[in-house]
């Protein structure tokens, strides 16, 4: 038994030996990864250090894939030294829309002198992304009712845009939206994703599905005071406001340290029964009155409100500042 064991240990690290040094040979970037365990072997390279392409033959090697290149986006401001590009592939037997994003890739203007030219620019490819669109149920969640019978699939609805959020939004890394549209009756429903490139991580990263019956591009708004801005997404249906509001929090992942989590009002942050039925309020529609309640209450409380509390506070207040615009028109 013992002979046995080792005569299979030793076929199976010859195994693992020839593999590692055919892929070597033939396709190096598949065992890049040896450059981390093994320094003192040198600079294996890799598909992002070695196969540097210009934009035309980027495009040209999507294309003999079946893909589509799209309209770059660049991550700096007046600079193509590294930028964002949609994939996209085409439908068949399509009359309208046949586009739809598949994957996003960043890529870098290389670093290697030999590549160096005045008239070309080469780029190595940072980081991709694959991408799906928000299920059909989600899109549609806002405008059906528990009761209806039809209350979507669990199919992933495709995206025909993508979008980069301009002016202040919160930093380092920048945000990206993408975007579909879907007819649901007489509604317009606008839908996506919201995408998130951490630099120093030079990590792409789906953050959050999106979807707004009248149509509305999430946007960045101070909602909660300070520097910070908070993402607002646009559910209203008729004349009842409902907006999401979502503050980026810090997590423990090197790649991506942030995430976006909504304020809810469910559970309560504080244990008042003043602030609990304020809440209530604020929950079945009653925007104004349960604001006006907090401050009240607010006025009442020696020192400040926990962040928590405050946070949701301040959402209870634009629904209310949304609710009287409505009122005044």
């Amino acid at each position: 038994m013992l002979a046995m064991m080792l005569l299979l240990c030793s076929a199976g690290l010859i195994t693992t030996f020839a593999w590692i040094s055919i892929q070597f040979i033939l396709n190096p970037e598949q065992v890049s990864w040896l450059n981390k365990s093994f320094p003192g072997l040198g600079n294996i390279s890799d598909n992002n250090s070695e196969r540097s392409q210009t934009l035309k033959e980027i495009q040209d090697s999507l294309s003999k894939q079946g893909q589509l290149a799209g309209q770059i986006l660049p991550l700096e401001r007046d600079t193509t030294t590294s930028f964002l590009l949609p994939v996209f592939k085409q439908r068949a037997n399509c009359q309208s829309d046949c586009k739809y994003i598949v994957e996003l890739r960043v890529y870098q203007r290389a670093g290697n002198p030999e590549l160096q030219s005045v008239s070309k620019a080469y780029y190595h490819l940072a980081a991709q992304l694959k991408v799906t669109g928000p299920e059909e149920s989600f899109v549609v969640a806002p405008i059906v009712n528990a009761t209806d019978d039809n209350q979507g699939s669990s199919l992933p609805l495709p995206l025909s845009e993508v979008g980069r959020f301009e002016g202040d939004t919160p930093s380092p890394g920048v945000w990206f939206y993408l975007r579909g549209q879907r007819q649901q009756g007489t509604s317009g429903i606008a839908y996506g994703q919201i995408v998130y490139y951490n630099p120093e991580g030079t990590h792409l990263q789906l953050m959050l599905p999106w979807t707004s019956p009248s149509g509305q591009l999430p946007q960045w708004r101070e909602v909660t005071g300070g520097d910070a801005k908070e993402l607002v997404v646009d559910q209203t249906v008729g004349l009842e406001p409902q907006l999401r509001v979502y503050q980026v929090n810090s997590v423990k992942f090197v790649l991506n340290p942030i995430q976006l989590e909504q304020i809810s009002l469910t559970p309560p942050a504080l244990e008042d029964s003043d602030y609990q039925n304020a809440l209530m309020l604020a929950r079945n529609g009653l925007w104004t009155p349960a604001f006006e309640l907090l401050q009240s209450l607010k006025k009442q409380m020696t020192g400040q409100l926990l962040e928590a509390a405050q946070a949701q506070m301040d959402v209870i207040d634009l629904h209310s500042q949304v609710t009287k615009t409505q009122a005044d028109t």
